[in-house]
């Protein structure tokens, strides 16, 4: 939804309506994906409003989500959304075992010295 409607969000008013009647049904009615029906309705609304908002929804339907939207509630000020994208794990690098352990090992001999008040010669 982010990556798609977002963009389109800022075109007009009424992507902007739809867009934001989409944020509140994934944030009040979470996997429900409809607007008309569930804990969060969007009665009242332009239909072609709730059309492609409904649209944008449905397409999100057929993807796992990759997007975590977070509210940020005030009793005092408007709410505020935001998202983070959750990375992929193939996308995080992992790094060897081996190096790892000649590292911690290395950094063991360094602060083992240091606290036995020798110094490390270099040759």
């Amino acid at each position: 939804l982010f990556t798609e409607a977002s963009g389109l969000a800022l075109t007009n008013a009424l992507t902007s309506a739809a867009f934001q009647l989409d944020i509140w049904e994934l944030e009040y009615d979470p996997g429900n994906y409809n607007l008309l029906t569930g804990a969060f309705t969007a009665i009242g609304t332009d239909p072609a409003i709730i059309a492609v908002a409904q649209a944008w929804l449905t397409d999100l339907s057929l993807v796992s989500p990759t997007t975590t939207i977070v509210l940020l509630h005030s009793d005092t000020n408007q709410d505020f959304i935001t998202s983070f994208t959750i990375p992929s794990k193939d996308l995080l690098p992992e790094p060897s075992s081996i190096p790892l352990l000649g590292l911690g090992l290395a950094a063991m001999i360094f602060v083992g010295s240091r606290r036995a008040g020798t110094k490390v010669s270099r040759s």
